[in-house]
């Protein structure tokens, strides 16, 4: 979402991600840059930086101390992204997205360590756009509407519907488009909080072209 809103913005404006720098080795504020790695920075943000080398990347545990040093060392930032900050009280920002998978609808979950929820479910007023991810590719108009009626979105509130979208496998270092066949042998190795998605689809890939699929998932210790 971080990144397609960048894409969506960037070309307007100039956009700056806010993190939290998750699994970093540095602690503080730190704004990416030639030489930064992941270890600097956590694997997200580097994705980011390395997507987007014109928008500034930063990461801070204190986004409340992080916002004012990113406008005095970037002056000329007109939008900050904040990722995975909804439950940050201090920050108020200009506009809050909510995001709640299909399958496990924040109305339906609980606050931790009963359940996902970092945040109170009556939080959810504050968001003034609510986007339900990972839906099934044909979402018909009466289940969209049992989910909003679920939600019970508030009058200035809007709701959209999100699906995954897989693209060709590519060469990590030089992007060649890998195309599955038959004889396409695949290793899936995986650190991601929910491999469920992906591993669905490679099956379905599996049982279409009956190329063969191996996964190894590495759970991983992040709650969200």
């Amino acid at each position: 979402m971080v990144e397609n809103l960048v894409r969506l913005l960037k070309n307007n404006y100039r956009v700056a991600t806010l993190s939290r720098g998750y699994k970093r080795k540095t602690t503080g504020f730190a704004i990416a840059g030639q030489q930064t790695t992941a270890l600097d920075i956590g694997d997200e943000p580097m994705q980011f930086h390395k997507k987007f080398p014109d928008i500034t990347v930063a990461v801070a545990e204190e986004r409340l101390v992080a916002i004012p040093q990113l406008l005095h060392d970037k002056p000329e930032t007109q939008v900050i992204i904040l990722d995975d900050a909804f439950q940050h009280r201090q920050v108020k920002a200009g506009l809050n997205i909510l995001l709640t998978e299909q399958k496990d609808l924040y109305t339906r979950d609980f606050l931790l360590p009963a359940g996902d929820l970092r945040d109170m479910k009556m939080s959810s007023k504050r968001a003034h756009i609510i986007v339900v991810t990972k839906c099934k590719s044909h979402l018909n108009d009466e289940e969209k509407n049992k989910i909003i009626e679920e939600i019970k979105p508030l009058p200035h509130q809007q709701v959209f519907f999100t699906k995954i979208e897989y693209g060709s496998p590519y060469h990590l270092f030089t992007k060649e488009e890998k195309f599955l066949n038959p004889e396409t042998h695949i290793l899936l190795v995986t650190g991601i909080a929910n491999p469920k998605p992906i591993k669905e689809m490679l099956t379905l890939i599996q049982q279409r072209t009956t190329c063969c699929v191996s996964v190894i998932i590495i759970y991983s210790q992040r709650m969200i």
